[in-house]
């Protein structure tokens, strides 16, 4: 098993680490202010709560599996593990709102009111680039590199990529699939317009 290196924390490493606790929870202050000053509709606070749970199913299991490890010993005291998992769903789900308002930007609100495959591909795509931008540069947290429920598939910027990080992939499309069937009909405006039917791709 890897293990940590005892040196002092970079100054880069140090902005990590608060960015870790602050990241999640500050998008949450944002999208209350946001809400409450009429910028924001209400149901995007429902979405935030959906991309923590969404988080959870992902960050928790990685804790227990010890798919990863601090890369400096001091960061296992200032981040345990058993309470980083709720942080870091809470960043997860700052990360999906803006994942789903940079699609939105194209397909505008006819992305709300039926399901549009394009959109929802887009949206896994850029969670796969923001998670190996993230993965390839931050300095905080190593994937554990023999795991076997957690193989290397690449190495970049000489990190370890694991299979894991491939739920970037799919995770922003299951998060637009509930928000399209479920949150946006129940919690949206109530003269929204809305399908059952996806909007098939066109071949």
């Amino acid at each position: 098993m890897d293990q940590c290196v005892n040196e002092p924390l970079s100054t880069t490493a140090q902005v990590m680490v608060f960015a870790d606790y602050a990241w999640g929870t500050l998008g949450l202050v944002l999208v209350l202010i946001l809400i409450r000053f009429g910028k924001l509709e209400k149901w995007v606070l429902w979405a935030y709560g959906l991309g923590w749970l969404l988080g959870v199913t992902f960050e928790l299991p990685q804790q227990l599996l010890n798919f990863t490890y601090a890369a400096n010993c001091e960061i296992d005291t200032l981040e345990p593990k058993y309470i980083m998992w709720i942080f870091h769903a809470a960043g997860d789900s700052v990360l999906l709102l803006m994942i789903l308002g940079l699609t939105y930007l194209i397909w505008r609100r006819r992305m709300l009111e039926k399901f549009l495959w394009p959109a929802a591909i887009f949206m896994g795509i850029l969670g796969m680039i923001q998670e190996l931008i993230i993965e390839t540069t931050q300095q905080i947290w190593i994937y554990e590199s023999d795991n076997p429920w957690n193989p290397v598939w690449a190495n970049w910027n000489d990190r370890d990529m694991t299979v894991q990080q491939w739920h970037w992939l799919i995770l922003p499309i299951i998060y637009y699939a509930i928000i399209r069937f479920w949150l946006y009909p129940r919690f949206g405006p109530k003269d929204a317009e809305v399908s059952d039917t996806p909007e098939q791709p066109v071949s």
